[in-house]
């Protein structure tokens, strides 16, 4: 066998082992997620639910906005209806991040986006997120982090 197929064969064992490490992290359960917002007046901070279901390298959760831990000021006009909103999401596992895409479980509330999270941990997970905010009706971005419950 030549140097140059052991040396392949080799790096494909060490990266599948990585790969395998990566994909064992277990991210079931309940979340703390705290969120980073920039605003035009000034930068709003604020922590929802979440739940985490995981299969494999695939999740599925939801994040529910309590309105008791978002500002009174930043409350969106739609969420001061209702106790609580909730937003569903779905990701996938892959080289110790965890990417994900979410919306708004009611069609009349135009929410929707895309985060990505760097796995620190099976208690901790830190990232970016960028979507449409339904009050401001732009784009909008942030910081995640997300803590076990």
């Amino acid at each position: 066998m030549s140097k140059v197929r052991v040396l392949t064969i080799t790096l494909m064992l060490c990266c599948s082992f990585f790969t395998y490490g990566q994909t064992k992290v277990d991210l079931n359960g309940k979340w703390i997620v705290t969120v980073k917002q920039p605003t035009d007046d000034k930068p709003v901070e604020y922590s929802i639910e979440a739940e985490i279901k995981q299969i494999g390298t695939n999740i599925i959760g939801v994040f529910n906005f309590d309105l008791n831990r978002i500002p009174v000021d930043f409350q969106q006009e739609n969420m001061k209806n209702n106790q609580s909103q909730l937003i569903n999401f779905t990701g996938t596992i892959a080289n110790g991040l965890l990417r994900l895409d979410y919306q708004n479980e009611d069609p009349e509330i135009p929410q929707f986006g895309s985060g990505l999270l760097s796995i620190k941990s099976a208690r901790h997970l830190s990232g970016r997120f960028l979507g449409f905010g339904p009050e401001t009706r732009e784009i909008v971005s942030g910081d995640m982090t997300f803590d076990r419950k």
